[in-house]
């Protein structure tokens, strides 16, 4: 009988440590999973601040241009579409401009961001307000339309 007892209580406590393992093992995987999928969110959402600081960069230093009605600085932001308006002359490039606010921002596509940007001009009460979307162009931001808000 004792022999018998020794069997069983080395049987039960290989069968306790494989449960163990086996309830350690899932838990890992687990938090392993949950831990993937937290970064994964994370990542994306740092991209996206990212891709959006990029396109922000862009346009200030194409305002910045604008204000200081630097054409060759400025024409360097533009695609070939903003560039037909402004050939056209959909929109004033260049004017009594002394500072701009950029009021709202939203991304409206993969890679295409708009702005919402109040123009101050000089000895005008009134700002003017611009619809500005900037599109990426193997990997940098360019200046793709200058609407005027109204």
């Amino acid at each position: 009988m004792d022999e018998a007892n020794t069997k069983f209580f080395n049987r039960g406590v290989w069968k306790a440590l494989t449960v163990t393992i086996g309830i350690l093992v899932v838990g890992e995987l687990l938090l392993a999973w949950q831990y993937h999928k937290l970064e994964n969110r994370r990542i994306v959402k740092l991209e996206v601040q990212l891709e959006e600081k990029a396109a922000q960069d862009t346009l200030e230093a194409f305002l910045d241009a604008r204000i200081s009605q630097n054409e060759i600085k400025t024409t360097r932001y533009l695609t070939e579409n903003s560039n037909e308006q402004k050939e056209k002359g959909e929109f004033p490039f260049f004017g009594e401009f002394e500072d701009y606010k950029i009021r709202s921002k939203e991304k409206t596509g993969d890679g295409v961001f708009r702005f919402q940007v109040e123009m101050l001009q000089r000895d005008t009460a009134f700002p003017r307000l611009e619809i500005i979307t900037l599109v990426n162009i193997l990997g940098d931001y360019y200046v793709d339309s200058v609407e005027l808000a109204g």
